[in-house]
């Protein structure tokens, strides 16, 4: 519930920034990250299905070759169980690599659609499992406002960036938990916010 609250904190600044538009936008190469919280939903083929609400954390970049058209990579994920340096055994979770498109469709508006597929990965670190690899995809809505003047000049500016967004994906057969094998799939549902500059 804590993490909830920081991202609707977050999201009412970003309400009370001024919008960008987008005819101010520039080519270029383009960087942003986010945070954020999921409620995400795993279905297995042997145990329990399960329902979680995790943060999220999110970095991405690439190149606009037009103002109204980020095209670049997004690393992602969640993460069920923190690892432990003092325990080898502990760490679980999933991570995502998109390949990552963000169009803005209203010549006067910083409103977005962005989407993303590619490799996802279940990573664990218990005794008696292994992880496995799949695929998997997103898409989602936003709107850019501006942040601050502070770094601002022709080269780029920052941006507050809420963002909401549905992914997807499936892997396996992973082993886990331990004894049994079984595919897995999840959806989740994220409410992020994040900065962009460009």
């Amino acid at each position: 519930m804590g993490a909830m609250r920081i991202v609707l904190s977050l999201l009412a600044l970003a309400a009370a920034a001024p919008a960008a538009l987008a005819q101010d936008f520039r080519t270029g190469f383009w960087a942003g990250a986010d945070i954020g919280v999921s409620a995400i939903k795993r279905d297995f083929d042997v145990t329990n299905d399960r329902n979680d609400t995790k943060g999220t954390v999110a970095v991405r970049g690439g190149y606009a070759f037009t103002p109204r058209l980020l095209l670049g990579l997004e690393a992602s994920g969640w993460t069920f169980e923190r690892e432990d340096k003092k325990d080898d055994a502990r760490g679980q979770g999933i991570s995502t690599l998109y390949l990552y498109g963000q169009a803005y469709p209203m010549e006067s508006s910083a409103f977005f659609v962005k989407a993303g597929v590619g490799p996802v990965r279940f990573w664990t670190n218990h005794n008696g499992e292994t992880g496995d690899t799949g695929a998997g995809a997103m898409v989602g809505i936003g709107h850019d406002f501006h942040f601050t003047n502070l770094g601002a000049s022709e080269r780029g500016k920052f941006y507050l960036t809420p963002s909401a967004d549905v992914s997807w994906g499936h892997f396996g057969p992973a082993l886990s938990p331990p004894g049994v094998y079984q595919n897995q799939s999840y959806r989740a549902i994220s409410l992020r916010l994040g900065i962009t500059y460009r």
